[in-house]
């Protein structure tokens, strides 16, 4: 260990490291430091070495005051975030929905059907054929930070896949020797509020979501015992559903948080890409795979937000995320921003959603027309 990677180490620790798994937020940027390096030694000098800052983001405008939350979900694709008959949660979501706080957008297309792909270019609201952008970018957090917003980074996922310091509030609730259940992010979302007051504040929550094995994202004594009788493709399918299922609740646990407060929060969700069953009977299992398809690439996307949020009238220009012509992973991050921001003008999704993947085994990755996608 050399003396430049002692000192990212602490640099991406700082300014404040609350470990709900002790050592294991440090351990796990730190861990990120290093396969960077190796991958940076590997593939060359466009993509950065160390993690980036959030130090380094410019001020594109000054944030309003109150709460904005984007959540990340993991492998949920876009049927399956609210199924009618489920459970309580589904229902108590479309409620939620029907009584105008909240909204619904048309499906997204994600940036790519793996985590490492989709995720540095949603949270740098980068073209999915941007990777040098994707790789080096400060992220949506780091622009709310240099706004003025108070800024928290809390990561339930396995591995920190896009590490950056320089936020008032980072911690790591998860790793891949001991996972924890979604509801810790909430449990620190709330942590980071009690400590930082009044004025504009901003969160990114990155959840494990419904990652496989799916049986192990949520409580089991949430759900009946699983039927004895079902085939291996059913039962997958029951366990997968089971944690949808149970990622809903911790959306409406967030939902709660954004309830408490006096000005206006609001969230926004979508997932880092979706899933492939085997119910779909397509060949496919899980995400990542050789070829792009809809179920791994399409996901849910939706808003959530207070009675003082929805007071100022700024969920308006939320209705242009309903398209017919489709969204993407950057429409999101955008809006994301845009709502912070507090300007009126009116979104501008773009009119040809893109991903980037490949429709044949072996080509090679490239820009794919979302439309293009079968399952």
């Amino acid at each position: 260990m050399n003396g430049t990677a002692l000192q990212s180490f602490s640099n991406i620790s700082a300014s404040e490291v609350r470990n709900t798994v002790v050592w294991f937020s440090h351990i796990g940027i730190f861990k990120e430091v290093i396969a960077q390096g190796f991958d940076t030694m590997a593939r060359g000098s466009s993509r950065n070495a160390t993690a980036r800052s959030a130090r380094s983001a410019a001020r594109r405008f000054r944030a309003v005051d109150g709460l904005a939350v984007f959540i990340i979900g993991e492998s949920l694709r876009a049927d399956a975030l609210m199924v009618e008959r489920r459970g309580p949660w589904s229902e108590a979501l479309a409620k939620r929905l029907k009584l105008g706080l909240g909204i619904r957008f048309s499906d997204a297309c994600a940036g790519g059907n793996a985590t490492y792909t989709s995720v540095p270019r949603l949270l740098t609201a980068v073209d999915p054929t941007d990777g040098v952008g994707a790789a080096q970018n400060p992220t949506i957090l780091a622009v709310a930070k240099a706004a003025g917003a108070k800024t928290a980074y809390i990561m339930n996922h396995e591995s920190w896949v896009v590490p950056e310091s320089g936020h008032d509030f980072i911690e790591k609730t998860s790793s891949m020797e001991h996972p924890a259940f979604d509801d810790e992010v909430v449990v620190a979302l709330e942590g980071f509020l009690q400590r930082s007051g009044i004025g504009p504040k901003a969160a990114v929550l990155h959840l494990y979501g419904q990652h496989f094995n799916y049986q192990d994202r949520y409580p089991p004594q949430h759900f009946p015992p699983e039927p004895l009788d079902l085939d291996i493709e059913r039962l997958e399918a029951l366990r997968y559903g089971r944690a949808a299922e149970y990622g809903v609740k911790i959306l409406l646990d967030a939902a709660e948080v954004l309830d408490k407060q006096t000005e206006p929060a609001f969230l926004i969700f979508t997932s880092d890409h979706g899933e492939n069953l085997m119910l779909d009977h397509t060949g496919k299992r899980y995400h990542a795979g050789p070829i792009s398809g809809l179920n791994d690439t399409m996901v849910p996307a939706l808003a959530l937000w207070n009675k003082p949020f929805a007071e100022t009238g700024r969920q308006r220009v939320l209705a242009e995320l309903i398209s017919p012509s489709g969204i993407t992973h950057r429409d999101l991050a955008n809006a994301w921003l845009h709502l912070l921001s507090g300007a009126p003008d009116p979104l501008a999704p773009g009119n040809q959603p893109i991903t980037w993947g490949s429709l044949e085994a072996g080509s090679g990755n490239t820009a794919l027309n979302c439309r293009m996608l079968k399952p």
